[in-house]
């Protein structure tokens, strides 16, 4: 066991002792299930972040940072090392051309517990059906680590409308997107509109 494993056991005794909280089962440091609801948070006055984001948000915050890194001084500085909102040209010319494109939600927010081990996890709503792939928390949300909070713990899933639209659509495959999705007709239509959500 890791000293870190050794610290963490130790700090889930004392939350134990000290909460009234009830705790879910630990299983070999990975949460197994969670539940929780599709949600934005507040990050800061009057700053509030939306649950779901489309690949036309993506675009424009990729516009914005080569805006940036052309610029390449002061502030904007940090930008010219790593663009974290980097697209393939292909990409941006899909989204430039069509507006369903620019439309399609490519992540979600959600108020579930998740911690490290849980990326790569399937997002069911409440029915049962895929609604995403969790990979990720929001940053404000890394105290998951410790201790979960209602107010700024969210997780980040790639959402199944955007998975379905880059291989059946963007990479003109609609073979295998009838195959995951079950479906032998009208494969080509947007995945916005097969989607269940």
């Amino acid at each position: 066991m890791s000293d870190r494993d050794k610290l963490l056991a130790q700090l889930l005794e004392i939350q134990r002792a000290n909460s009234s909280e009830t705790f879910y089962p630990d299983a070999n440091g990975c949460l197994r299930l969670s539940a929780g609801h599709v949600e934005g948070y507040t990050a800061a006055d009057a700053v509030f972040h939306e649950p779901v984001t489309t690949l036309g948000g993506l675009l424009e915050k990729h516009e914005e940072n080569q805006i940036r890194r052309a610029a390449g001084s002061g502030a904007s500085a940090r930008w010219t090392d790593e663009d974290e909102f980097a697209c393939p040209a292909r990409l941006v010319e899909a989204c430039k051309s069509d507006a369903a494109a620019r439309a399609t939600p490519n992540c979600i927010l959600y108020s579930t517990d998740t911690v490290g081990g849980n990326s790569g996890s399937p997002v069911l709503d409440k029915d049962g059906n895929f609604l995403a792939i969790n990979f990720d928390r929001q940053r404000l949300g890394l105290m998951n680590e410790f201790k979960w909070s209602k107010q700024y713990s969210r997780s980040i899933g790639t959402d199944v409308r955007y998975i379905l639209w880059l291989v059946g659509t963007h990479d003109n495959a609609p073979a295998l997107v009838a195959e995951m999705t079950g479906e032998g007709a009208n494969v080509c239509e947007p995945a916005t509109k097969r989607a269940k959500m």
